[in-house]
């Protein structure tokens, strides 16, 4: 009876170490998996306002300053990452779109009305242009391998520079007001056709791919999280779309004025400039922690009948001797 005393111990002693095994292995999946913004808080913080009607293009640096244009009075303003305003930058602007800052810090601006795109250094000094052969630029964005996408609106193209201005390829004709950019984990160009309502999709060396989301009356800003969702901005429904990669809609955010282009911030928020009222709307990420494992139900609940059966049998068995 000894023995079989034992066995049966040992074999309860087993089933609870199998248990805090598997408690162990669900605790350490769960810690080790980060918690990831995966929404926007829908009620937005403003970041800045009173900029007036037109405000248009935004960009951050890398050392969190945030830069916004204004095509209507051609001014370019940088803010610190907090929204303060730290004063005008550069000069001789007309109908300043968009902009983007190069990984060493240079400031791209596209002129509209000019057909150019003027480049500053870091503090606002001008530099000669950059590229050559625009159209009506509107839109510019820069890849992690330092290429820069202009959107040549008035010949309904979009041009690939690398880091110097030398053309590299020409995607379209056949774009109707192409607004802006934006480039998704996987390398995937992706661009928003306003005039055709649109969000166009493109492998990484510009072969067509296909449309990207849907429901879009007038989409004009985009870009991609550091979750690899892309938010898109309908200009005309005074909306901003979430979407994952594979383009289904996961989040809806209203109650903008016309916005236009977007960017993350720093904090991983997103700014949103308001074309109509001259504000810049902040939305912050909000981390929703994953990784729950069913392993936890099963160590918390399938485990203890057996035990539990494994020490009523031991207690017969030693009531017997």
């Amino acid at each position: 009876m000894t023995s079989i005393t034992q066995s049966i111990t040992r074999s309860t002693r087993l089933m609870l170490g199998l248990g805090a095994v598997a408690s162990t292995i669900a605790l350490s999946t769960v810690q080790a998996t980060p918690a990831s913004a995966l929404t926007y808080d829908p009620t937005p913080t403003t970041f800045t306002a009173g900029l007036g009607n037109g405000l248009s293009g935004i960009a951050v640096t890398g050392t969190g300053d945030v830069f916004v244009t204004n095509a209507l009075t051609g001014a370019v303003t940088r803010f610190d990452s907090n929204g303060t305003s730290l004063g005008s930058f550069g000069s001789g602007f007309n109908f300043p779109s968009d902009v983007a800052v190069t990984s060493t810090g240079e400031v791209l601006v596209t002129n509209r009305l000019a057909n150019t795109v003027s480049r500053f250094d870091n503090n606002g000094n001008a530099l000669s242009n950059f590229g050559s052969g625009f159209i009506a630029p509107t839109g510019i964005a820069i890849t992690s391998s330092g290429d820069v996408f202009v959107s040549n609106t008035g010949s309904g193209t979009a041009l690939r520079l690398n880091s110097s201005g030398a053309l590299q390829n020409t995607l379209g004709p056949g774009f109707n007001a192409a607004s802006d950019f934006a480039f998704t984990i996987g390398g995937d160009i992706l661009i928003t056709d306003t005039g055709n309502a649109n969000v166009l999709r493109y492998d990484s060396v510009g072969n067509f791919i296909g449309t990207f989301g849907s429901g879009f009356v007038a989409p004009v800003g985009i870009v991609v999280d550091s979750d690899g969702d892309v938010l898109v901005s309908d200009f005309a429904n005074n909306t901003v779309f979430r979407f994952n990669d594979a383009g289904v809609l996961q989040q809806t955010i209203t109650g903008l004025s016309n916005p236009a282009y977007l960017a993350i911030d720093s904090t991983g928020s997103l700014l949103v400039t308001n074309n109509f009222d001259g504000s810049v709307s902040r939305f912050a990420a909000v981390p929703v922690p994953f990784g729950f494992s069913p392993i936890w139900l099963f160590a918390s609940f399938s485990l203890r009948p057996l035990i539990r059966r494994f020490s009523q049998r031991k207690q017969t068995v030693s009531a017997s001797r």
